[in-house]
């Protein structure tokens, strides 16, 4: 296996617990092998050393007024508004909406 030394200059990760301002570039759907999830991607829209970096979130693809439900909190945060019973969803209304992205490393 290779090996790999960091340079000065070398990408630089933006630290777990920041909180950037970044713009939905794009949702899609993909397979796991245990189930189906959307794949965020985000891109840093704050002045900064980070500007331009891209970052991403995943939720589940259901779509449910439950309030553990990220794809919902997501939505209502970016639409800012709130879900009731019945109403729909159209992920492509997203994209381009500013927010604020809490970084989180798995």
């Amino acid at each position: 296996m290779p090996k790999y030394e960091a340079r000065e200059g070398d990408f630089e990760l933006i630290p777990e617990g920041s909180i950037v301002a970044a713009k939905v570039m794009s949702i899609e759907e993909e397979t796991l092998k245990f189930g189906d999830i959307l794949k965020w991607r985000f891109e840093v829209t704050e002045a900064g050393p980070y500007l331009g970096y891209k970052v991403q979130g995943k939720t589940s693809t259901k779509f449910v007024i439950h309030e553990n439900c990220k794809l919902m909190q997501w939505a209502s945060a970016l639409l800012q508004r709130t879900f009731e019973e019945g109403d729909s969803l159209d992920t492509d209304d997203l994209l381009g909406l500013q927010c604020r992205v809490l970084i989180e490393w798995d």
